[in-house]
């Protein structure tokens, strides 16, 4: 289990191992270069910025008091894999995709230890923003960074929903990089059937798949998905066993 107490600012290397072992892909989207990491990541090199959707922090114990029989380290695993991803990529700002609390009481619920480490990350990165999701409309005010409902760095809206879905279709952007929908997808590679986490991206939206512990999925040939990547232009990048894959 990491500790915030490590230091995130590592070499460079760390990066190029990751995408040497099939950890990471470098791929093209919205006239950028970024790096999906099999953990669930997205690192924006032009700006050493980190991207993270749907950690859902505190889901265990929401599930937990409606008599669910399942572990509550949800929240610590997730904030471990964020911290790793800090680590590997150094980032200067951490933007979370929204629905990073599972509900409005996740904060309360939080034990001591899992809020410490989180604060820890918090205070690591030099820039932390929260997306606000439909599941946390407002973020625990024990946790420091800033609140925004959308985000727009280089023509790239950075928001939860859809802008469609947000009322924002006239907003100062291009592309669209959200959560919500939680990716997965199904595939056969040289007879080996895979089936994982993913993220996916047409010509304008990438959808980022959800780095909680606890986080489902939607398959990618839901309907859901019809109107908010289009099909021709599907691209797909997988993530599975610690492995990830551009298709």
């Amino acid at each position: 289990m990491l500790t915030t107490t490590q230091p995130i600012h590592e070499a460079p290397s760390k990066v190029e191992q990751r995408i040497s072992t099939q950890q990471a892909t470098p791929f093209r989207f919205a006239r950028q270069i970024w790096i999906a990491d099999a953990s669930g990541g997205l690192f924006w090199p032009k700006h050493k910025t980190l991207i993270v959707s749907d950690c859902h922090f505190e889901k265990g114990s929401f599930l937990k008091q409606f008599a669910n029989p399942i572990p509550t380290y949800d929240t610590i695993t997730t904030i471990s894999r964020i911290a790793e991803l800090m680590i590997c990529y150094a980032p200067e700002h951490v933007v979370c995709l929204g629905d990073s609390f599972h509900d409005l009481h996740a904060g309360q619920r939080m034990l001591g230890k899992d809020i410490a480490a989180l604060q820890g990350l918090i205070k690591q990165a030099t820039k932390w923003t929260w997306i606000l999701g439909n599941h946390d409309p407002e973020i625990p005010w024990h946790f420091g960074g800033d609140r925004q409902h959308h985000l727009v760095l280089d023509n790239i809206m950075l928001a939860h929903e859809p802008e469609t879905a947000m009322g924002l279709e006239h907003a100062d952007s291009e592309f669209q990089i959200i959560g919500h929908f939680h990716p997965k997808m199904s595939v056969t590679i040289k007879r080996h059937s895979m089936y994982g986490k993913c993220f996916v991206h047409d010509d304008t939206t990438l959808i980022m798949p959800g780095i909680g512990a606890f986080t489902g999925g939607l398959d990618v040939n839901e309907s859901a998905l019809d109107n908010v990547v289009a099909k021709p232009a599907r691209k797909y990048v997988l993530t599975y066993q610690d492995k990830i894959y551009a298709l």
